[in-house]
């Protein structure tokens, strides 16, 4: 994407944003959602079975997320310096949080499966197990989703989203390893 110094999106990129109202987070990267979505069902897989309750579980779940987040929004500002622009700093941050949302929106799937489980009286453990299963769709689904985004063919963007989900199954492997 080009942009300007201070991460400002040129006319033809806020058209295509626009023109993608489907999107989750206009102009969000596929690949900042599936990191989103993989943190946040690593996380809740990992320390499920190691708390007593869903309500802590969640405050694990935002922390990591949030930390995650931010550490996103850091990297992006290191990664886009200024060379010689002056800009305000607070613009710059702000840009980079607007920037940096597709990991917040992939995480959101992992937090509405702990509510769902929690509301229905279920356990951490049930809930990290659910979380591990639909995150592997989610994968496959963003992996094929992205491949398509970009003009592949149906049977490439299949291939894409297995190759994706694999990355689930991979957590539903260590899930089972670590317990």
């Amino acid at each position: 994407m080009s942009r300007d110094p201070v991460g400002t999106p040129d006319p033809a990129q806020r058209r295509a944003r626009r023109a993608r109202p489907w999107e989750p987070v206009p102009g969000a990267e596929p690949g900042e959602v599936v990191y989103g979505v993989i943190v946040s069902a690593a996380t809740i897989g990992a320390v499920g079975l190691h708390v007593h309750s869903n309500a802590r579980l969640g405050a694990i779940w935002a922390f990591v997320v949030l930390t995650y987040w931010l550490a996103h929004v850091y990297v992006h500002l290191v990664a886009h310096p200024l060379r010689g622009v002056r800009v305000r700093v607070l613009r710059r941050v702000r840009t980079a949080l607007r920037d940096e949302l597709g990991v917040l929106v992939g995480a959101l799937p992992g937090l509405a499966i702990l509510l769902v489980v929690a509301l229905l009286g279920g356990e951490p453990a049930t809930t990290a197990s659910v979380t591990l299963f639909v995150t592997i769709g989610l994968l496959f689904g963003l992996g094929t989703f992205a491949a398509l985004r970009v003009g592949a063919s149906l049977v490439y963007a299949l291939g894409e989203g297995l190759l994706a989900s694999t990355l689930g199954v991979l957590m539903v492997v260590a899930k089972a390893l670590l317990h």
